[in-house]
């Protein structure tokens, strides 16, 4: 080969080498360009549940055609260092979105959105006067919807008709909600989380059918001042409907008062309702309250014991009797 071949062989591979080199410099470069440039082509809802990590968010953005590569937006997220900052909450990417304009839609506080714990024991009502003071449904919309449609037709409970006011159908949990957002994704989003909530209890392998275990587990929560009183509270109650003993509890006869009341005179005990299970017996037609799993569960699991009677002291201790004589004595001590 002579030299001047050489020379241009020489020159052929160091424009293949720099070629390649450029390619390689290139494709990175095309695709960090190309992702942070990529857009959305339509508006879209995306929702940030509390918990989702990194993953779960770039698979939801991904799905939903926002970003071009979950990977990439996983990336960009670590070396900006904007992924604590995302919050959960329900948000409305526009069309034409970069990478960059999402992230700073996801880390923003979400003003259209309000986020409402309801703890255990909360009743319907308290719930939807609360609901109706954050967002646009009223109170009245709620309790209509409840009549006139079908919607708890979703429920599981075959008699859980005799129930028009939704009570122990809520259950207790945080919530995110779009303050104008109408009375039925209210109602949808309790019926979905109730149901699946209720698909994580225990089978029941008691004489109730399940909702009396609903309403069972209502008197338990209120009932019940710490939670290792809930499963001995249960096997008195389960003892009494048994053996055909009025339950005798004020949490029920509490539900239907104006004021509720520590201990009972005869003007509260001869209070007519369905509630008063002084008088009735069995268990009242309802719940009483929106329990949370560990009443539902003590209610389905029961803890027999030698106790007959049962009540709390002015400061919430609790006294077990196995006796009447017993359980009057208590009460003449600390009231």
């Amino acid at each position: 080969m002579s030299e001047k071949d050489n020379k241009n062989s020489c020159f052929s591979c160091f424009i293949i080498s720099l070629i390649i080199i450029l390619i390689l410099i290139a494709l990175p470069l095309w695709y960090v360009y190309d992702n942070l440039n990529f857009k959305n082509n339509t508006e879209v809802l995306v929702s940030i549940d509390e918990g989702d990590g990194l993953d779960e968010i770039s698979a939801k953005l991904l799905a939903k055609n926002v970003i071009k590569s979950d990977v990439f937006f996983q990336a960009y997220s670590f070396y900006t260092n904007e992924y604590p900052l995302y919050q959960p909450g329900e948000y409305t990417i526009p069309a034409n979105s970069t990478i960059n304009e999402v992230a700073f839609i996801l880390k923003s506080i979400q003003e259209t959105e309000v986020t409402l714990t309801f703890p255990e024991g909360s009743t319907t009502s308290e719930i939807f006067a609360v609901i109706a003071a954050n967002t646009s449904v009223s109170e009245n919309d709620l309790y209509s919807i409840l009549t006139n449609s079908n919607m708890a037709d979703e429920l599981p409970f075959e008699n859980k008709s005799r129930n028009a006011i939704f009570e122990g159908f809520i259950f207790p949990d945080t919530y995110i909600f779009n303050i104008e957002t109408t009375g039925e994704e209210v109602l949808q989003k309790f019926i979905d989380n109730f149901n699946a909530k209720w698909a994580k209890t225990g089978t029941n392998q008691t004489n109730l059918d399940d909702y009396d275990i609903l309403i069972l587990a209502s008197i338990i929560e209120k009932e019940a001042a710490k939670n290792d009183e809930r499963a001995i509270i249960s096997g008195i109650l389960h003892d009494r409907l048994t053996y055909i003993i009025h339950l005798g509890v004020n949490a029920s006869l509490n539900y239907v008062l104006d004021e509720p009341v520590a201990f009972f005179g005869n003007e509260e005990l001869s209070v007519e309702s369905d509630y008063n299970t002084y008088n009735n017996f069995g268990l009242p037609p309802t719940p009483i309250c929106n329990p949370g799993l560990d009443s539902i569960n003590t209610a389905i699991n029961p803890e027999y014991s030698e106790y007959v009677y049962y009540m709390h002291t002015p400061e919430g201790e609790i006294k077990y009797s196995v006796t009447l004589e017993e359980h009057n004595q208590n009460i003449s001590k600390y009231y």
